[in-house]
């Protein structure tokens, strides 16, 4: 979205239409009208420039963070005890989601400035107001700099397990690079066919793909379904995210670490926290407001008013009769400030604020209730998932099975369903404006339509992958344990200690 530039105020973000596109020239007005081709006087050059800028900075982000979490978590397998792999995985994740705490803290400061970082005289809650999302960028990446310098000072492998006969067999690798990818295909291969596995990853790039399409459109979402300032957005989805999947990360790694699960019984948790979550993905469904009237709008005005007015600038107002109308122009005011408009015709009494009318909708509270649920109960079923993807394929394949799994839920759940998302969110879409910019954006969408259809996608994404994974429990009902621990087992013979049994307590 895009209000071309200026010093910050008013005159220099928005183009409004007042009736006869004419202000008050007196000293106590506050707006003057701007050229509804401000938007025309951006170049085109500049706009391609920084989209493209910003699309590479995005991927390169995304290569440095892939490896991140599924080799660190190699890294404590290797160097720990296998065991407690998922407690220390959960403990990980729920310290990693203090992240979010800091995103959208960061995210909710640089909110409430404004984007050029100069005084405007338009609040937040105006639906021209754009807070500094860039700065959030500068300050979160120059903290990612300073938080890697430790890692060099980590060895490649603990004391206590750098020189096992396992280690070092597993760092002898073919010098010839024919061969090296040849070993590599044939690996792949064979950890596809694991069923369990290959079951599982796809039913979990299923749930990325729902989980996805919705969470990068959450801000937008809350804001037009509630009503809610973004500022206020980043707070709720900050608290609700970091509790929930702190809670749920760690104890999804202590039950894994409490009792020793089975493949049947680690593939029957992930069926059960994902049917949670479709539980409350459907409460969800219904938790919303009512999509609010817009009168006077072009083509269809209840109240005759003589103003020429712009066909596509949607500029809601409050009237004094609480009712929402398209336009200062449309509703046809006269003079105005930056938050009142008065002597307009078309509504009673005259006066108008800025904005939409505010509603009695109440349901925005249990909207987080449920979100929060969903959202541990979907960390605790992320720990079991990720144990398939460590242990199906092998002791000797899992740093393969870890890229793999991480890839693919990449390429095929995180890359569409953004895309899936915003094809849903722009379908809702009632009014667009242009008369501002060059470039068209949605200003007002149908609420009931875009929850619904939100949440209907999510409901038929998760439910296939709910049919898929009873697929991979009838697959692991006949195994016992998983390949590593027969590794475990026969050291054990040899060494007469005794073996930690299938199902057994620690």
């Amino acid at each position: 979205m895009e209000f071309g530039k200026g010093n910050g105020s008013l005159d220099d973000t928005a183009s409004i239409d007042f009736c006869v596109n004419q202000i008050s020239g007196d000293n106590d007005t506050e707006l003057t009208t701007l050229s509804k081709e401000t938007g025309e006087m951006i170049q085109f050059s500049r706009k391609t420039l920084a989209y493209v800028l910003f699309n590479v900075g995005m991927l390169l982000q995304g290569m440095t963070k892939a490896p991140c979490y599924p080799y660190s978590a190699q890294y404590v397998d290797d160097n720990g005890d296998k065991k407690k792999t998922g407690f220390y995985v959960g403990a990980m994740s729920s310290i990693s989601v203090f992240g979010l705490a800091l995103g959208y803290g960061v995210g909710s400061g640089v909110g409430n400035i404004y984007v050029t970082l100069e005084d405007t005289d338009l609040e937040p809650t105006d639906t021209r107001y754009i807070g500094a999302w860039w700065l959030g960028f500068i300050v979160i990446s120059a903290l990612c700099i300073l938080i890697t310098i430790p890692l060099f000072k980590f060895p490649r492998r603990m004391k206590s397990f750098q020189d096992t006969e396992q280690n070092k067999e597993q760092r002898k690798t073919p010098t010839n690079l024919k061969i090296e990818m040849k070993q590599i295909v044939k690996t792949l291969l064979s950890i596809v066919q694991s069923p369990v596995y290959t079951i599982t990853l796809i039913a979990a790039c299923i749930q990325i793909i729902s989980f996805s399409c919705f969470l990068g459109f959450e801000p937008k979402y809350m804001i037009t379904q509630f009503s809610v300032t973004p500022w206020k957005v980043n707070i709720i989805l900050g608290v609700s995210s970091i509790l929930a999947y702190s809670v749920g990360c760690l104890v999804g790694g202590g039950i894994t670490r409490r009792w020793k699960i089975s493949p049947f019984r680690t593939v029957l948790m992930i069926i059960v926290m994902y049917i949670l979550v479709l539980l409350c993905v459907i409460i969800n469904t219904f938790m919303g407001c009512s999509q609010q009237d817009i009168f006077n709008v072009p083509g269809n005005e209840v109240t005759a008013v003589n103003c020429d007015c712009s066909t596509t600038e949607f500029l809601p107002i409050c009237g004094e009769d609480d009712r929402n109308y398209f336009s200062p122009c449309h509703a046809g005011c006269i003079n105005g400030t930056t938050k009142i408009f008065s002597n307009c015709s078309a509504i009673p009494g005259g006066d108008a604020t800025i904005g939409l009318c505010s509603t009695d909708c109440k349901t925005v509270l249990p909207y987080c209730v449920v979100k929060f649920l969903m959202n541990m109960i979907d960390a605790i079923g992320s720990i079991p998932t990720f144990l398939v993807f460590l242990r199906a394929a092998g002791e000797k394949n899992k740093s393969l099975a870890l890229g793999l799994s991480a890839a693919a839920m990449s390429l095929i759940g995180w890359l569409p369903g953004p895309v899936l998302g915003g094809k849903i969110v722009d379908s809702t879409c009632i009014f667009w404006n242009t008369a501002s910019t060059s470039t068209k954006y949605c200003s007002f969408y149908n609420i009931e339509s875009l929850r619904f259809k939100l949440h209907g996608v999510m409901i038929g994404l998760r439910s296939l992958s709910i049919l898929i994974m009873c697929f991979a429990l009838f697959k692991a009902r006949k195994l016992k344990r998983w390949p590593y621990e027969d590794q475990i087992e026969g050291n054990e013979e040899i060494q007469g200690q005794p073996m930690v049994l299938s199902g057994e307590k620690e």
